[in-house]
């Protein structure tokens, strides 16, 4: 567990400084860790795991989409 948390923060912070870090990041990763709480399927089955992954995932997709949205206009 502790690995993987260090991973995903790592990753997080990378795509930070590459992509940037905007409003729909914040809102991906609330509604990942919503979802994930809920859930706790990810990772090793517990609800700590799925927080971690689906917040992350969130996190990610809510800031490629806000940052798509934001370049169309």
């Amino acid at each position: 567990m502790g690995l993987l948390i260090i991973i995903i923060i790592i990753g997080l912070i990378w795509y930070t400084k590459a992509i940037g870090f905007n409003v729909g990041c914040i809102i991906g990763g609330g509604i990942g860790a919503f979802i994930g709480s809920s859930l706790g399927i990810a990772g090793g089955g517990g609800a700590t795991n799925g927080l971690v992954i689906f917040m992350a995932i969130g996190f990610v997709i809510g800031g490629l989409v806000f940052k798509s949205i934001n370049n169309q206009k």
